[in-house]
């Protein structure tokens, strides 16, 4: 059984003593500790104190304030949160985080424990009322005939890591940040127009990571696959998802794997949805936005390859797409082959993987385009993408859908926005 350590106080007493009265072991032994065989202790002290400058944190002038001595001033820490560099802004939230949570918890320690049992379940209660409350979110009701809008958001092929002459992971987020504000900006010009949102549906569409697909394809990677997972969680987490949530419209996020979204060729055999790497990440992230309490908002992680929706009374095949040819009649069999396995129609489908965009008879069938292109930078074909021939220019789509009337034979889609992020480059973000 390990000794009890002496209280501050006596520690004090017994430095004071020793240093400022010059007293010798033996008397302050006697005077502090009540007994002469107590000289060793008071020797030992004596011993680390003139080593260590402290002992357990006491000294002549108190105890040590560890915390502060080693707290980064809040000002510090805010410029850096929005430092270019992004390993140093990640880094600089993380111990913002962690030295607002010490400090709450100190609090709590202060007046839980103080000559008391500890009682965990007072302790929880402590911690969590002093959680910083997210604001309220006020949420746009539902147009009562249906005439608001919806608008699909396509998110696909980000591959976060992949290392390109015009593409690494700093790019990579930066072409997010600029997708998240043509979002928000397309919004706020709708409704400048008089429109309403009915609903907003995300879908991640596969190939969120870069992985480590390709034979020695980690090579052409700056992070590792698990870098990759933990920054795809924030990033889609806080600056992707987050501006569009606070949109304050009925939100659907669909969470769908890819074949990069693995370490292996092509798509696992059985419920990739949940056996994939995607499947961590994307769970992280619904529980991030289920912590935050946003009531209006619902995520869908299907355990498969692919997923129909439906809004405003149509069917959506998303699918990521790996082995379906681009042209048009391989896509449309597609949709048919879907579509006599789960007996209903479907009148749009989404895919993705070819890292370029293709649009076809009024966007009923889409192809949609990558976070990356533009690849061959040096006219080499030093990286695989561009040695395999892909030349395309970096987009992401949004639909705007509404409802028609009975005998109105256009489909859903009145507008949409195919936002090019091919100015975002090696170039023009430091």
């Amino acid at each position: 059984m390990s000794k009890k350590r002496l209280s501050d106080e006596k520690i004090l007493a017994i430095l004071k003593g020793l240093f400022e009265d010059n007293k010798g072991n033996t008397q302050v032994a006697v005077e502090v500790l009540g007994k002469k065989t107590k000289e060793s202790t008071v020797r030992n002290i004596k011993r680390v104190y003139k080593k260590h400058g402290n002992y357990f944190g006491i000294t002549l002038e108190g105890a040590i304030d560890t915390e502060e001595d080693w707290r980064v001033p809040e000002e510090t820490l805010e410029g850096l949160c929005e430092h270019p560099d992004w390993n140093v802004s990640n880094l600089a939230k993380r111990l913002r985080t962690s030295q607002r949570s010490n400090t709450q918890l100190r609090k709590i320690q202060r007046e839980s424990f103080d000559g008391k049992m500890i009682c965990f379940d007072e302790v929880l209660d402590k911690y969590s009322s002093r959680q910083e409350v997210s604001p309220e979110i006020k949420v746009s009701p539902v147009s009562e005939d249906g005439s608001g809008l919806v608008m699909e958001v396509l998110f696909n092929d980000w591959q976060v890591a992949k290392r390109m002459s015009y593409y690494n992971t700093e790019i990579a987020i930066a072409r997010v940040e600029e997708y998240t504000r043509q979002i928000v900006s397309a919004v706020k010009f709708k409704k400048e127009q008089g429109y309403t949102f009915d609903k907003v549906v995300v879908v991640f569409n596969g190939d969120i990571i870069e992985a480590n697909k390709h034979d020695d394809s980690i090579l052409a990677s700056d992070r590792s696959p698990a870098e990759q997972l933990a920054i795809a969680i924030e990033v889609l987490a806080d600056k992707f998802l987050q501006p569009i949530i606070e949109l304050g419209i009925q939100t659907d996020i669909l969470m769908i794997s890819g074949n990069h979204d693995w370490n292996g060729r092509g798509m696992m055999a059985y419920e990739a949805g949940k056996h994939q790497l995607s499947y961590p990440m994307y769970r992280a992230i619904q529980m991030i936005i289920e912590s935050r309490g946003f009531k209006h908002v619902k995520c869908i992680i299907p355990s498969g390859w692919y997923y129909v929706h439906e809004f405003l009374g149509k069917n959506v095949l998303y699918e990521h797409g790996v082995g379906v040819a681009s042209s048009e009649a391989a896509m449309r069999k597609r949709m048919q082959q879907r579509g006599q396995q789960l007996e209903k129609h479907i009148h749009y489908v989404r895919f993705a993987d070819k890292h370029h965009s293709q649009r076809h008879h009024n966007d009923t069938v889409v192809l949609a385009g990558a976070f990356f292109g533009r690849c061959d930078d040096d006219g080499t074909g030093s990286e695989y993408s561009a040695a395999a021939g892909y030349a395309a220019d970096p987009s992401q789509l949004v639909f705007f859908h509404q409802k028609r009337s009975e005998n109105d034979y256009r489909n859903t889609i009145i507008d949409s926005l195919e936002v090019q992020l091919g100015h975002i480059n090696h170039k023009t973000t430091e």
